[in-house]
């Protein structure tokens, strides 16, 4: 399927999935995550923090005829306040929302190799470019599943690929899953120990 002039390929894996969009280019990747980002998770608690806090100075502003000494020292911390959130904004405007493939595995640059895999086999990682996006899982069954979905856009260019791909096992999805742990046992095959005594 051909979209806006993307090739189009899905992968899974275990809780991982990756929709890859190929497109003729220069070899650029780029990935984007529903996965929260800590970072910014911290700045967002932080915000609605302040957001509160000023609120709540306002509603005492109203209810309370305060002294004029109080009055400078709330609108001295308000000022604060409001600084800080300005400066907070400016943060998650500049946190990227697409990160490039070696940013994203900086755990593990060997996975991009991985990943580059059904590419190589032609020598086209110049040739195209790749949007992904995906979620789900750990960064092993992630790279795995983007992995997957190279193989299956690459398929959607030429139909002359599939033998090859096949051959180095890249198109068939890993069915293999964790063992759902079983009730009255620590986990899925390990029992309790047993005491003579």
């Amino acid at each position: 399927m051909q979209k806006d002039g993307y090739y189009i390929g899905v992968g899974r894996r275990k809780e991982a999935t990756a929709r890859v969009y190929l497109k003729e280019g220069t070899g650029q990747t780029q990935v984007r995550t529903k996965q929260k980002d800590f970072a910014i998770q911290k700045i967002r608690a932080e915000v609605s923090e302040l957001t509160k806090s000023l609120h709540n100075l306002e509603q005492s502003q109203v209810n309370k005829k305060t002294a004029e000494r109080t009055e400078k020292a709330l609108s001295v911390v308000k000022f604060e306040m409001e600084e800080r959130l300005i400066e907070l904004k400016k943060q998650l405007k500049q946190q990227k929302k697409w990160k490039d493939l070696k940013d994203y595995f900086y755990m593990e640059p060997s996975l991009c190799e991985d990943i580059y895999q059904p590419l190589k086999l032609f020598s086209k990682e110049k040739d195209y470019d790749l949007l992904i996006r995906v979620n789900g899982s750990g960064f092993h069954s992630q790279a795995e599943a983007i992995r997957l979905g190279v193989a299956r856009a690459l398929l959607k260019i030429s139909d002359e690929y599939k033998t090859t791909l096949k051959s180095f096992d890249l198109l068939t999805r890993d069915p293999r899953r964790v063992e759902p742990k079983k009730i009255g046992q620590p986990k899925a095959r390990k029992k309790e120990q047993y005491s003579k005594r």
